[in-house]
C-alpha cells in the first residue's frame, strides 16, 4: 500500500522528500484511524459478550465488571498496543522517531494503567 501511495504522490509532486513525508504522514494517520476503530469494534463485541454472560450467571463479579470502569481502562490499551506493534511497518525500527514514539506509548500505558 505504501508503494502505490508513494507512486500516486510522485505523479502529483515532483519533490521526493515531500512525497516521503506525505506518504509517512498518511500511513500514520491511517494507523491512528484503524486503532481507534478497532477499539470501538472490540468494545462493542466484548460488552455484548460480557453482558450476555453476566445475565446467565448469578455471581456478583460479572455485574461488578459492568458497573465499574475497569473494562474502559482495558479498552484504552487497544489503540496503544496496535500503534506500538505497527509502528515498525511505517518507520524503520532503529529510527529515532520510532524509539521516542514507542517510549511515549509505553509511558502512556503506565499512566493509563
Amino acid at each position: 500500500m505504501e508503494a502505490s501511495l508513494s507512486a500516486l504522490l510522485k505523479k502529483i509532486f515532483a519533490n521526493d522528500q515531500l512525497v516521503l513525508v506525505l506518504t509517512k504522514s498518511i500511513m500514520l494517520l491511517l494507523l491512528l484511524l484503524i486503532s481507534i476503530a478497532s477499539k470501538k469494534v472490540v468494545k462493542t463485541i466484548l460488552d455484548k459478550f460480557i453482558t450476555d454472560a453476566a445475565a446467565k450467571t448469578k455471581t456478583q463479579f460479572d455485574d461488578l465488571l459492568l458497573d465499574t470502569p475497569f473494562l474502559d481502562h482495558i479498552y484504552r490499551f487497544i489503540p496503544l498496543i496496535i500503534i506500538y506493534f505497527s509502528l515498525n511497518f511505517i518507520v524503520p525500527k532503529d529510527h529515532a522517531a520510532t524509539v521516542i514514539s514507542k517510549r511515549f506509548i509505553l509511558s502512556g500505558m503506565v499512566l493509563l494503567g
